[in-house]
């Protein structure tokens, strides 16, 4: 006895209507409820004995060589696969198509990897696990997202930073790279997106204790101290290419343009960014940047 053709089942045919929305509506993309799948595929009567019996119903009355509906039935499962849970792709209940596609390209750094940063990639989709993953027990301490920006064509974008610092790059086989905050940044605002920096970060600390919190601030080298790195008040520091100076009005601060601010905040306003830096490697005091005098007041591994 034949079993009775799929288009028969309510199920096939309205895993086929909603498709069909799908293609009516523009969608793209469909996000899938992973544990609720997990948790009714095994049923009896779940998605994967239905299509077993779809199959077969597809073999003895289309034959071997026909198979037409097969195609059919794989479109209309994945339709009735993200009906499971949280997670619906009807049009009035979907993720957008546009969200759906877009990339997010990152720029992390940690407290245990001074000078370098590492740029990479994820998805809308999968942002949490990835975030999850980079903290994993070969990483001493947690890692702090400098900048992140959503694209739309996020290989072109991830590209042209690894091109732009290929010199940079510690390893080939690793997306780490010895360069600035401020240069990554520039380039990714250059290349246009959605700042998403806050909601990394909030997926970075999402997991971490406040335990693993303090353990990068134990390995992060101090704030600069004018005093403790020998300058005076009244001093003047120079910016690198000359065209602005600033004087030091005590420990923390410094007089720039008749104003008592910080040297990150002088940095800003002369590098005309809108987002903070470390202003000691852009600063000179007599002949020695900043920087080295910097290195040379904490050394890394030593005591401060």
């Amino acid at each position: 006895m034949k079993p009775p053709h799929w288009s028969e089942e309510r199920y096939w045919l309205d895993g086929q209507d909603k498709y069909q929305q799908w293609i009516a509506s523009g969608q793209r993309g469909v996000v899938l409820d992973i544990p609720a799948i997990q948790a009714q595929i095994y049923e009896g009567d779940g998605p994967a004995y239905k299509l077993l019996n779809a199959m077969l119903s597809v073999d003895h009355h289309e034959g071997m060589e026909g198979f037409k509906g097969a195609p059919r039935l794989v479109l209309a499962l994945l339709a009735q696969l993200a009906e499971l849970g949280d997670a619906t792709a009807s049009p009035q209940h979907s993720t957008p198509a546009c969200d759906v596609a877009k990339e997010i390209i990152y720029v992390l750094k940690n407290p245990a990897m001074p000078g370098l940063l590492k740029i990479g990639k994820t998805s809308q989709i999968d942002v949490t696990l990835r975030m999850n993953q980079l903290y994993t027990t070969g990483v001493p301490t947690p890692f702090e997202c400098v900048y992140a920006v959503e694209v739309e064509s996020h290989h072109n974008v991830e590209s042209a930073l690894h091109i732009a610092f290929g010199p940079n790059r510690i390893n080939p086989n690793r997306e780490f790279f010895q360069i600035e905050e401020d240069q990554a940044v520039a380039i990714l605002k250059v290349l246009g997106g959605t700042d998403v920096t806050p909601q990394i970060n909030a997926e970075l600390n999402a997991n971490v204790s406040q335990a693993e919190k303090e353990s990068g601030k134990k390995i992060k080298r101090p704030n600069m101290d004018f005093f403790e790195m020998g300058l005076s008040v009244g001093d003047q520091l120079v910016f690198k290419n000359g065209e602005a100076t600033a004087e030091i009005f005590n420990n923390k601060k410094v007089l720039f343009n008749g104003t008592v601010v910080s040297l990150t905040a002088a940095t800003r306003e002369v590098l005309n960014i809108d987002h903070s830096v470390q202003p000691a490697p852009y600063w000179f005091h007599g002949d020695k940047l900043m920087i080295d005098i910097y290195d040379e007041t904490y050394p890394q591994g030593g005591d401060n």
